[in-house]
């Protein structure tokens, strides 16, 4: 399990460790994203979800749910 800030799930994607960004793509990992400020969209196999403070996110490795 590893636990990092969105920033720097950024930096990882300025120092090339990452390779996805803004472009469709699917992880290789499982992933839970819990939103601590802010509010916006999340797209998921062709679903855009209202994102918002407090929303938690669980996207599948190579697949995904809300």
């Amino acid at each position: 399990i590893e636990i990092i800030e969105l920033s720097d799930v950024y930096n990882r994607l300025d120092n090339e460790e990452i390779s996805f960004s803004t472009k469709p793509h699917r992880i290789q990992f499982h992933s839970l994203l819990y939103f601590t400020q802010g509010h916006g969209t999340h797209f998921i196999d062709f679903i855009t979800y209202t994102i918002q403070l407090g929303s938690v996110v669980f996207v599948k490795k190579s697949n995904s749910c809300f």
